[in-house]
């Protein structure tokens, strides 16, 4: 009886499967999700990159737009071959002018706008 007991017990461990750890050669869906996974992640740091880029270039653009002593405050079309330019010097003076096909003329100088 013990001996029958014993070769049921080595029989059951010989039938009962072993479960693997591995992923079989046919099964690429583990493999597919990894990589969709992973291409996503890099998608989305190409973006946040871009953005972050971006956003220091515009800082520093204003930055030394600020620190300039010339300014342009306002640029107006009047026709298609003129325009009329408000430019600030030094924070100081405001100067009107006008642009056009054939010249550039100073109009007016106006005390700072405060």
């Amino acid at each position: 009886m013990i001996n029958m007991f014993s070769f049921l017990a080595e029989v059951g461990q010989e039938i009962t499967p072993q479960i693997e750890t591995t992923v079989s050669p046919g099964d690429y869906g583990a493999a597919f999700a990894k990589m969709f996974l992973t291409l996503t992640a890099l998608v989305v740091l190409m973006i946040l990159t871009y953005w972050f880029i971006r956003r220091i270039v515009q800082q520093r653009i204003q930055k030394g737009l600020t620190t300039q002593s010339i300014q342009v405050v306002e640029k107006r079309m009047i026709s298609p071959k003129s325009t009329l330019y408000l430019i600030e010097i030094d924070r100081k003076t405001r100067v009107l002018i006008a642009e056009s096909q054939l010249e550039i003329k100073k109009l007016e100088t106006l005390p700072p706008n405060e």
